[in-house]
């Protein structure tokens, strides 16, 4: 990939930025050089002679120029960049209007719609909390899809959690989710049923 998508990787406070990383394949007769660009960077590649093929591929004529091209190629954690690419495909589907289909609903740009299963599944989960007797002002509340959650799901992802995460005192820090202010508790929930299947600690 470019040196200037190793940098955006490399800096997680611009992920949600406008500078989107696209595929690329360099291509010099029958040899073919895959990587990564920003989308603000086709014109170098058009600069150092290469012609644009259609989808990502750019194509050269000489081996000066295509070895230049693949200069401007670094590596980088392939891990990081799918994440990224992945945070950034999530954003424009946002931005365009679509919907994203759970387990515990549909989220859309700016609400959220609850199946049934997953509000049986909160009743559940709140019910059993309240026996703790901690404060519920003093926690926050996190609904995951464990299937979307996880790289490699398997039938144990298809589940729902609800976790009551403990705040933090302003300008505290702690260990992990461990907080003064509580106890965190995840429940893992059928998204058929909304019963509980596990309830775990957090830390």
């Amino acid at each position: 990939m470019t040196r200037a998508v190793s940098e955006l990787v490399n800096d997680r406070g611009n992920w949600k930025g406008g500078r989107r990383v696209v595929p690329l394949t360099l291509v010099r007769d029958e040899i073919e050089f895959p990587g990564y660009m920003l989308e603000s960077e086709e014109t170098k590649l058009l600069e150092l002679g290469g012609t644009h093929a259609g989808g990502g591929d750019y194509r050269f004529d000489d081996d000066e120029s295509m070895e230049t091209a693949i200069g401007l190629l670094t590596a980088t954690c392939v891990e990081c960049l799918r994440e990224l690419m992945a945070g950034q495909e999530e954003a424009r589907r946002f931005r365009g209007g679509a919907m994203t289909q759970l387990n515990f609903g549909r989220i859309d740009r700016c609400s959220v719609r609850l199946n049934t299963a997953t509000l049986l599944g909160l009743k559940a989960a709140y019910e059993d909390f309240a026996k703790t007797g901690q404060d519920l002002r003093n926690f926050e509340i996190c609904i995951e899809d464990e299937s979307e959650a996880t790289a490699d799901t398997t039938p144990e992802d298809h589940v729902i959690s609800v976790t009551f995460v403990a705040k933090m005192p302003p300008g505290m820090r702690g260990l992990g989710n461990a907080s003064p202010l509580g106890t965190s508790i995840q429940y893992v929930v059928s998204p058929e049923t909304g019963e509980i299947l596990g309830v775990y600690l957090t830390k």
